[in-house]
């Protein structure tokens, strides 16, 4: 969420770090710290009588309680292979976004924002100290994924003054129009302007505290490299595999145990290799027809409209991000809307995507009819929406964002076979690239097996030392946009089959939403 601000907030961990904390006996968490709050607020859920809850309420207390057993088991794990810092999801990437995307509603959230900017400092020291214990425990990142963060963290410190944290928070100050007030000064009392007073001291926090902050974190990397007693998979690490098995769960909100969910990935591959082999001949598109991020956004708005229930009609901004804070693996990302402001909604775009097809697919998938209307949908509709949105169900979001980007190509071509093509495809990555997640993380695979699976299903097996990169650089990151997508086809397929003449697409999007 962009409105990550709190008048009592002075510590970054429960903004950035999320609820993994593996190794609870570590010396550098405080005592008071320990207690494990999952179990603590499943045991106040249990206090609640079920019987006396409407259908609805039922499931959004499954969904919490799930929500709760998963990570209170994540905190109790003994294994030590949660890093801090990954290439994609790490802390070093998520709080450059926290930042750059923290809206300033009134003056307190400028003061808020100066604290947090602060305090990064001394938040970032605890992450190195967590990471060098690892490293003692002999558990380091190898250094390929090493080199991957070092470089993710030069790109953000490479602009100084110009830094995007500071002018993004600048502008935003500028647009306030703060007026002045007294200062006191060693030279006595003097009026200065309000706005130009924060704008200094965010620039000093991040000049003088976060910049360093992250030099530190590249000369604690230096000295990591060719440290890594292993390939970097989950399961060569200790309870690694037991790990694995929650992270699993959390990720993709399934009950299917991993090896039952790699055998129906598998199959799926096959199915949809044979579905390749039947499509008919077409001649393929060269453009969908736009470029502009607003007026693709604007065509999908309008196509959808036939197969998509209503949503209230809110407004977004969508903009591209500077290089210097955008990870190469992404192509744009929406931002949830506050839950007291469904209006204000954000998509940020990569600028270094030069392929306008793939950036109009893509904007399906964060726009509409994915996570923007979903969560408009969501918030406009469901009276416990209050809960759910403080729990993420990333499976179901991402699953259903991943469906409805599938079903985005007949709203750019016309030809059925070509949309038919597209669509395998699009499930044939995706599915590919969680299967390796777990095959590799979970199952031990290695260079020679993934090359193997990959000339075996078509793949380029040149490419097998780097899709191992990716997914033990940030283990779990396809889970819930694989696993979700193929729950969220497999369904819409069994409906249509089932209902047949019956069907009604809306509809059935009515009932998944």
């Amino acid at each position: 969420s962009s409105d990550v601000c709190s008048s009592d907030l002075s510590k970054l961990d429960f903004i950035v770090q999320g609820p993994y904390r593996t190794t609870p006996n570590r010396n550098s968490i405080p005592a008071d710290d320990e207690e494990n709050i999952y179990a603590d607020r499943l045991k106040e859920l249990e206090t609640f009588s079920i019987d006396d809850l409407s259908d609805y309420q039922k499931i959004t207390y499954r969904a919490v309680e799930e929500s709760l057993k998963n990570n209170s088991e994540l905190f109790e794990c003994e294994a030590d292979c949660y890093f801090l810092f990954t290439p994609n999801s790490g802390v070093n990437n998520n709080l450059i976004t926290n930042f750059t995307e923290f809206e300033f509603r009134s003056e307190q959230d400028i003061v808020d924002f100066i604290s947090l900017l602060n305090d990064t400092g001394r938040y970032f020291d605890e992450c190195i100290a967590y990471t060098k214990e690892q490293a003692e425990d002999g558990n380091v990142q190898t250094d390929t994924v090493i080199d991957e963060i070092i470089e993710q963290c030069e790109r953000f410190i490479s602009k100084t003054d110009d830094n995007e944290i500071i002018k993004i928070a600048g502008d935003r100050i500028d647009a306030m129009e703060l007026g002045e007030t007294n200062k006191t000064t060693a030279d006595g009392t003097v009026t200065v302007n309000k706005g130009e007073d924060y704008k200094k001291q965010i620039s000093e926090a991040v000049l003088n505290g976060i910049i360093p902050a992250y030099r530190r974190v590249i000369e604690m990397y230096e000295g990591l490299k060719g440290k890594a007693a292993n390939d970097g998979r989950i399961c060569d690490y200790d309870y690694g595999k037991e790990y694995y098995e929650l992270l699993f769960r959390r990720k993709t909100g399934c009950y299917e145990t991993v090896d039952e969910m790699i055998d129906l990935l598998d199959r799926e591959l096959d199915s949809i290799i044979q579905q390749f082999y039947k499509l008919g001949s077409f001649n393929e598109t060269a453009s969908f027809g736009y470029s502009d991020p607003e007026k693709i956004l604007k065509h999908l708005k309008s196509a959808m409209s036939k197969d998509f229930p209503a949503i209230p009609d809110v407004s977004f901004t969508v903009s591209y991000l500077d290089a210097s804070v955008v990870s190469d693996s992404i192509v744009a990302y929406y931002l949830t809307a506050p839950y007291d402001n469904m209006d204000n909604n954000v998509i940020r775009v990569n600028p270094k995507v030069d392929d306008a097809n793939d950036l109009c697919i893509t904007l399906a998938h964060e726009g509409y009819p994915g996570h923007l209307f979903q969560f408009t949908y969501f918030l406009a509709n469901h009276d416990n929406a209050e809960y759910m949105y403080n729990y993420d169900c990333l499976g179901y979001t991402e699953g259903w964002a991943q469906y409805v980007e599938g079903l985005s190509y007949s709203y750019y071509l016309t030809n059925k076979n070509e949309i038919a093509y597209y669509q395998l495809d699009d499930r044939f990555s995706y599915y590919f690239y969680g299967l390796m997640d777990m095959c590799v993380n979970y199952k031990g695979w290695g260079k020679q097996e993934v090359a193997k699976y990959m000339d075996e299903h078509y793949f380029n097996s040149s490419y097998a030392q780097y899709i191992i990169d990716v997914v033990t650089g940030d283990p779990g990151l396809y889970l819930p946009y694989s696993v979700g997508y193929y729950k969220m086809w497999s369904n819409y397929e069994n409906a249509r089959e089932k209902m047949g003449s019956k069907f009604s697409l809306k509809e059935y999007n009515k009932v998944i939403l």
